[in-house]
Protein backbone atom coordinates (compact mmCIF):
# COMPACT_ATOMS: atom_id res chain seq x y z
CA UNK A 1 0.00 0.00 0.00
CA UNK A 2 1.31 3.60 -0.68
CA UNK A 3 2.46 6.01 2.58
CA UNK A 4 1.92 9.18 2.52
CA UNK A 5 2.74 11.15 6.07
CA UNK A 6 2.86 14.76 7.36
CA UNK A 7 5.97 15.87 8.79
CA UNK A 8 5.63 19.10 11.98
CA UNK A 9 6.95 19.68 15.12
CA UNK A 10 3.03 18.62 16.48
CA UNK A 11 0.53 17.12 14.55
CA UNK A 12 -0.87 14.60 16.76
CA UNK A 13 -4.21 15.80 16.83
CA UNK A 14 -4.12 17.46 12.80
CA UNK A 15 -7.41 16.12 10.86
CA UNK A 16 -4.97 15.61 7.90
CA UNK A 17 -5.03 11.61 8.39
CA UNK A 18 -8.90 11.54 8.53
CA UNK A 19 -9.20 13.99 5.71
CA UNK A 20 -7.24 11.74 3.10
CA UNK A 21 -8.58 8.51 4.16
CA UNK A 22 -11.74 9.83 3.23
CA UNK A 23 -10.24 11.11 -0.09
CA UNK A 24 -9.38 7.33 -0.86
CA UNK A 25 -12.48 5.83 -0.12
CA UNK A 26 -13.90 8.42 -1.99
CA UNK A 27 -11.87 7.91 -4.62
CA UNK A 28 -11.16 4.62 -3.63
CA UNK A 29 -7.43 4.76 -3.87
CA UNK A 30 -5.52 2.00 -1.42
CA UNK A 31 -2.88 4.29 0.27
CA UNK A 32 -2.08 5.09 3.91
CA UNK A 33 -1.63 8.90 5.65
CA UNK A 34 0.24 9.45 8.91
CA UNK A 35 0.83 12.73 11.08
CA UNK A 36 4.56 12.40 12.32
CA UNK A 37 5.86 14.83 14.58
CA UNK A 38 9.50 15.67 14.03
CA UNK A 39 12.32 17.49 16.54
CA UNK A 40 14.15 20.28 14.42
CA UNK A 41 16.93 19.05 14.11
CA UNK A 42 16.03 15.64 13.02
CA UNK A 43 13.40 17.17 10.14
CA UNK A 44 15.77 16.49 6.81
CA UNK A 45 16.55 12.82 8.00
CA UNK A 46 13.40 11.40 8.46
CA UNK A 47 12.05 13.26 5.36
CA UNK A 48 15.08 11.79 3.66
CA UNK A 49 14.44 8.05 5.59
CA UNK A 50 10.43 8.17 4.60
CA UNK A 51 11.22 8.89 0.66
CA UNK A 52 14.00 6.44 1.09
CA UNK A 53 12.17 3.42 2.00
CA UNK A 54 9.48 4.07 -0.03
CA UNK A 55 7.08 6.86 0.69
CA UNK A 56 5.40 8.49 -1.96
CA UNK A 57 4.61 12.11 -0.95
CA UNK A 58 4.48 13.87 2.47
CA UNK A 59 2.59 17.06 3.34
CA UNK A 60 4.92 19.68 5.42
CA UNK A 61 3.57 21.93 8.19
CA UNK A 62 5.14 24.20 10.80
CA UNK A 63 7.62 25.02 11.48
CA UNK A 64 9.20 23.21 8.28
CA UNK A 65 7.88 24.63 4.98
CA UNK A 66 10.96 27.05 4.52
CA UNK A 67 13.21 24.38 5.51
CA UNK A 68 11.83 21.77 3.38
CA UNK A 69 12.32 24.87 0.09
CA UNK A 70 15.81 24.08 1.20
CA UNK A 71 15.84 20.28 1.36
CA UNK A 72 14.19 19.54 -2.15
CA UNK A 73 15.97 19.49 -5.16
CA UNK A 74 13.57 21.53 -7.05
CA UNK A 75 10.45 24.02 -6.89
CA UNK A 76 7.51 24.55 -8.34
CA UNK A 77 6.64 27.92 -9.04
CA UNK A 78 3.71 27.96 -6.36
CA UNK A 79 6.80 27.50 -4.03
CA UNK A 80 9.55 30.03 -5.59
CA UNK A 81 8.69 32.53 -2.14
CA UNK A 82 10.73 29.24 -0.34
CA UNK A 83 7.94 27.60 1.77
CA UNK A 84 7.15 24.25 0.89
CA UNK A 85 3.95 21.91 2.02
CA UNK A 86 3.65 19.21 -0.55
CA UNK A 87 6.72 17.24 -1.57
CA UNK A 88 6.75 14.55 -4.76
CA UNK A 89 9.33 11.92 -5.97
CA UNK A 90 10.24 12.24 -9.44
CA UNK A 91 11.20 9.26 -10.00
CA UNK A 92 14.78 9.50 -9.83
CA UNK A 93 15.96 10.05 -6.27
CA UNK A 94 15.68 13.27 -6.51
CA UNK A 95 12.29 15.03 -4.86
CA UNK A 96 10.20 18.35 -5.72
CA UNK A 97 8.52 20.60 -3.62
CA UNK A 98 5.20 22.31 -4.15
CA UNK A 99 2.46 24.74 -1.96
CA UNK A 100 -1.06 23.83 -2.24
CA UNK A 101 -2.24 26.31 1.08
CA UNK A 102 -2.67 29.37 -0.87
CA UNK A 103 -4.46 27.65 -3.56
CA UNK A 104 -6.45 26.19 -0.74
CA UNK A 105 -6.87 29.36 0.56
CA UNK A 106 -8.04 31.29 -2.39
CA UNK A 107 -10.63 28.84 -3.00
CA UNK A 108 -12.09 28.79 0.60
CA UNK A 109 -11.91 32.01 0.48
CA UNK A 110 -13.90 32.74 -2.89
CA UNK A 111 -16.48 30.18 -1.58
CA UNK A 112 -17.51 32.31 1.07
CA UNK A 113 -17.79 35.32 -0.64
CA UNK A 114 -14.70 37.21 1.26
CA UNK A 115 -12.22 37.57 -1.71
CA UNK A 116 -12.84 40.23 -4.37
CA UNK A 117 -10.05 41.97 -6.82
CA UNK A 118 -9.03 45.25 -5.97
CA UNK A 119 -9.20 44.08 -2.56
CA UNK A 120 -6.99 45.55 0.37
CA UNK A 121 -5.56 42.88 2.28
CA UNK A 122 -4.05 42.81 5.46
CA UNK A 123 -1.44 39.48 5.97
CA UNK A 124 -0.39 39.44 9.54
CA UNK A 125 3.06 37.37 9.58
CA UNK A 126 5.80 37.34 6.91
CA UNK A 127 6.97 33.52 7.98
CA UNK A 128 6.85 30.13 5.91
CA UNK A 129 2.54 30.19 5.89
CA UNK A 130 2.75 33.97 4.48
CA UNK A 131 4.74 32.61 1.54
CA UNK A 132 3.19 29.89 0.90
CA UNK A 133 -0.11 31.98 0.28
CA UNK A 134 1.80 35.32 -0.73
CA UNK A 135 1.56 34.25 -4.97
CA UNK A 136 -2.28 32.85 -5.19
CA UNK A 137 -3.54 35.85 -3.29
CA UNK A 138 -1.83 37.97 -5.81
CA UNK A 139 -2.85 36.38 -8.78
CA UNK A 140 -6.67 37.47 -7.67
CA UNK A 141 -5.48 41.33 -8.24
CA UNK A 142 -5.88 42.92 -5.17
CA UNK A 143 -5.82 46.30 -4.74
CA UNK A 144 -2.74 45.64 -2.39
CA UNK A 145 -1.37 43.90 0.45
CA UNK A 146 0.19 44.85 2.96
CA UNK A 147 2.52 42.86 5.44
CA UNK A 148 2.14 43.55 8.90
CA UNK A 149 5.34 41.82 11.04
CA UNK A 150 6.65 41.37 14.68
CA UNK A 151 9.90 41.73 12.73
CA UNK A 152 10.02 44.76 10.42
CA UNK A 153 12.89 43.01 8.64
CA UNK A 154 11.39 39.56 7.88
CA UNK A 155 8.52 41.60 6.21
CA UNK A 156 10.69 43.94 4.36
CA UNK A 157 13.06 40.81 2.61
CA UNK A 158 8.96 39.20 1.89
CA UNK A 159 8.36 42.56 0.05
CA UNK A 160 11.38 42.69 -1.60
CA UNK A 161 11.00 39.48 -3.31
CA UNK A 162 7.43 40.27 -4.74
CA UNK A 163 8.40 43.48 -6.21
CA UNK A 164 7.76 42.20 -9.63
CA UNK A 165 5.21 40.25 -8.47
CA UNK A 166 2.50 42.40 -7.61
CA UNK A 167 1.56 44.94 -4.87
CA UNK A 168 2.91 44.21 -1.55
CA UNK A 169 3.80 46.41 1.11
CA UNK A 170 4.82 46.30 4.28
CA UNK A 171 2.73 47.96 7.40
CA UNK A 172 4.30 50.37 9.79
CA UNK A 173 2.59 49.02 13.14
CA UNK A 174 2.40 52.76 14.33
CA UNK A 175 0.31 54.25 11.16
CA UNK A 176 -2.50 51.52 11.24
CA UNK A 177 -4.75 54.02 13.29
CA UNK A 178 -8.06 53.94 11.37
CA UNK A 179 -6.75 51.48 8.88
CA UNK A 180 -9.26 50.15 6.35
CA UNK A 181 -9.11 46.69 5.20
CA UNK A 182 -11.64 44.69 3.42
CA UNK A 183 -9.79 41.53 4.56
CA UNK A 184 -7.48 40.49 7.45
CA UNK A 185 -5.50 36.96 6.74
CA UNK A 186 -3.89 35.79 10.24
CA UNK A 187 -0.52 33.88 9.39
CA UNK A 188 1.76 34.03 12.45
CA UNK A 189 2.25 32.25 16.08
CA UNK A 190 -0.09 33.12 18.40
CA UNK A 191 3.08 34.59 20.61
CA UNK A 192 3.74 37.02 17.49
CA UNK A 193 0.08 38.15 17.45
CA UNK A 194 0.15 39.11 21.21
CA UNK A 195 2.81 41.59 20.43
CA UNK A 196 0.54 43.19 17.89
CA UNK A 197 -2.75 43.27 19.15
CA UNK A 198 -1.65 47.12 20.09
CA UNK A 199 -1.34 48.03 16.48
CA UNK A 200 -3.84 45.74 14.82
CA UNK A 201 -6.51 47.38 17.86
CA UNK A 202 -6.31 50.45 16.06
CA UNK A 203 -8.05 49.34 12.88
CA UNK A 204 -11.91 49.56 11.63
CA UNK A 205 -12.80 46.06 12.00
CA UNK A 206 -16.07 46.28 11.39
CA UNK A 207 -15.08 47.04 7.13
CA UNK A 208 -12.85 43.85 7.49
CA UNK A 209 -13.59 40.33 6.45
CA UNK A 210 -10.90 38.54 8.97
CA UNK A 211 -9.45 34.99 8.09
CA UNK A 212 -7.42 32.35 10.76
CA UNK A 213 -4.95 30.02 8.76
CA UNK A 214 -5.57 28.09 11.89
CA UNK A 215 -8.38 26.07 12.81
CA UNK A 216 -10.14 24.51 16.40
CA UNK A 217 -13.19 23.55 17.94
CA UNK A 218 -15.75 26.49 18.57
CA UNK A 219 -13.19 29.60 17.49
CA UNK A 220 -9.62 30.40 17.26
CA UNK A 221 -8.01 33.08 20.05
CA UNK A 222 -7.39 35.55 16.74
CA UNK A 223 -11.14 34.98 15.65
CA UNK A 224 -12.43 35.57 19.44
CA UNK A 225 -10.41 38.77 19.78
CA UNK A 226 -11.44 39.93 16.12
CA UNK A 227 -15.16 39.48 16.96
CA UNK A 228 -14.70 41.52 20.59
CA UNK A 229 -13.17 44.45 18.14
CA UNK A 230 -16.01 44.71 16.18
CA UNK A 231 -15.30 42.29 12.99
CA UNK A 232 -18.34 40.18 11.77
CA UNK A 233 -17.23 38.22 8.97
CA UNK A 234 -15.29 35.93 10.51
CA UNK A 235 -13.91 32.45 9.11
CA UNK A 236 -11.65 29.94 10.26
CA UNK A 237 -8.76 27.64 8.20
CA UNK A 238 -10.42 24.19 8.33
CA UNK A 239 -11.75 24.95 4.42
CA UNK A 240 -8.13 26.04 3.06
CA UNK A 241 -7.18 22.40 5.16
CA UNK A 242 -9.20 20.62 3.21
CA UNK A 243 -8.94 22.42 -0.21
CA UNK A 244 -4.80 21.95 0.25
CA UNK A 245 -5.36 18.35 1.20
CA UNK A 246 -7.41 18.14 -2.47
CA UNK A 247 -4.79 19.76 -4.28
CA UNK A 248 -1.63 17.34 -2.68
CA UNK A 249 -3.83 14.61 -3.08
CA UNK A 250 -4.43 15.35 -6.98
CA UNK A 251 -0.73 15.84 -7.19
CA UNK A 252 -0.10 12.32 -6.04
CA UNK A 253 -2.71 10.20 -7.42
CA UNK A 254 -3.99 12.29 -10.49
CA UNK A 255 -7.56 12.22 -8.98
CA UNK A 256 -9.37 15.68 -7.55
CA UNK A 257 -11.54 14.54 -4.69
CA UNK A 258 -14.76 16.76 -4.37
CA UNK A 259 -14.29 18.46 -0.97
CA UNK A 260 -17.93 19.63 -0.09
CA UNK A 261 -19.86 16.70 1.54
CA UNK A 262 -16.10 16.32 3.44
CA UNK A 263 -16.04 20.43 4.96
CA UNK A 264 -19.53 19.87 6.14
CA UNK A 265 -18.91 16.66 8.17
CA UNK A 266 -15.51 18.09 9.32
CA UNK A 267 -17.52 21.02 10.54
CA UNK A 268 -20.25 19.13 12.06
CA UNK A 269 -17.61 17.15 14.20
CA UNK A 270 -15.68 19.53 15.23
CA UNK A 271 -18.89 21.56 16.19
Amino acid sequence: MDRYALFGQAVSQSLSPRIHQRFAEQTQQSLTYTAQSVAPELFPQVLESFFATGGQGANITAPFKTVAARYVDQLTPAAQLGAVNTVLPLGDGRLLGDNGDGIGLVKDLQRQQLLLPGARILLIGAGGAARGILLPLLATQPAEVVLLNRTLATAAQLAAECTKLGPVKIAQPQRLHHGVFDLVIQATSARSLDALHPWLASLRWEAAACYDLNYQPNTTPFLQWARQQGASRLSDGLGMLVEQAAYAFQCWRQVLPSVEALLHTLRRELA
